[in-house]
């Protein structure tokens, strides 16, 4: 059983890389971690980059979840909740968690918490796109604008940082990603995220929470927490680490941009 780790009024935030785990580990995860139902769906896959990925990424996410709850990795069981986003089957009586998972080729990006309106996002920035197109088509236009008027690398980098905010905010808020490309809208300078909505009455509107996290190479990481409660939003506090098989995990730490909306 994996050490114990208690949340108190914080957001976790994890970063692992699936890089490194062989045939051999690999094999032994699928033997002893995975579930029936999860080796079936694994098995389901094509390809063995996909395969590789589903079983280490659920290694990753049922360790860690073990050492909130309290039992061993292959005890955890997850299952589709609202929206079909997955969540704890069972919280065995321990403090109540909830918790959003994302991958990128070989990284892992996982947020767990309290608050169970939570979303994170990573993908590889390194991927060249027609970022002037997409920008067009699916962000506001102030955001259109603001890659057009950028260097090729920066706006890379901006286009990169914008779809992760836009896909954390879908998965927290349950929305769907094209409602959430569409009626968002987020300006950013390297202090700060503003962030609009279109078509809600203001009244009406829940607190957001925004943290873009920076120093990742070669990522992009952006996580969203959705509430009613204005102050458990703006009392948020959030730690970050860095996943390693056998309990050698270590605290990473990352310049947050951060907004409360």
């Amino acid at each position: 059983m994996t050490n114990f780790c208690s949340l108190g009024s914080e957001t976790h935030v994890w970063i692992f890389s699936t890089r490194g785990f062989g045939q051999c580990e690999v094999a032994e995860v699928y033997d002893s971690v995975l579930n029936l139902h999860e080796k079936k769906r694994a098995d389901r896959l094509s390809g063995e980059d996909s395969k590789k990925q589903f079983i280490v990424s659920r290694y990753f996410l049922k360790s860690v979840l073990s050492s909130y709850v309290g039992c061993f990795p292959r005890e955890v069981s997850i299952a589709p909740g609202r929206n079909n986003k997955p969540i704890l089957l069972k919280q065995y009586e321990t403090q109540p968690i909830f918790f959003n998972l994302s991958h990128s080729e070989e990284k892992c990006a996982l947020v767990i918490g309290k608050q169970e309106a939570l979303g994170i996002d990573i993908e590889n920035s390194e991927k060249e796109r027609r970022f002037n197109s997409l920008s067009k088509r699916y962000f506001s236009s102030s955001e259109h604008e603001s890659i057009v008027k950028l260097a090729p690398r920066e706006q890379r980098e901006r286009f990169y940082r914008l779809w992760t905010l836009k896909e954390a905010y879908a998965k927290a808020s349950g929305n769907s990603l094209a409602i959430s490309l569409g009626k968002t809208s987020f300006s950013l300078d390297e202090e700060n995220i503003k962030f609009e909505r279109e078509g809600e009455h203001r009244h009406l509107r829940r607190k957001c929470c925004f943290l873009a996290l920076h120093g990742i190479t070669g990522f992009k990481v952006s996580l969203a927490v959705v509430t009613d409660d204005t102050k458990a939003v703006s009392d948020l506090g959030f730690k970050s680490f860095e996943f390693a098989p056998h309990d050698q995990h270590k605290a990473m730490t990352f310049k947050f941009t951060r907004i409360v909306n």
